[in-house]
Parts: C-alpha cells; structure tokens; sequence
C-alpha cells in the first residue's frame, strides 16, 4: 500500500515514480490532495 499526498499545481517527479513503480508491483495506491486550485491541464 502507498499514500500519495498529492497537494501543489504540480505532482512531485520522485513521487509519480514511487506511485508509477506501486502499481507496477501490484499495490494499492491511495491519493490524498487537500489543495483544489485548478491545475494547468
């Protein structure tokens, strides 16, 4: 299992590898963002 917190405009890169490499191994990935300014997508 891994917690992401996901707060900022942008996701952290060594972070969207540990969610990236979690995943891949099978885990349960849960995301927690406090911060709900719009992001530039």
């Amino acid at each position: 299992m891994l917690a992401a917190v996901l707060d900022g405009v942008d996701v952290d890169s060594d972070m969207a590898w540990e969610i990236g490499h979690a995943y891949a191994q099978g885990l349960t990935v849960y995301r927690l963002g406090t911060d709900f300014r719009k992001r530039g997508l």
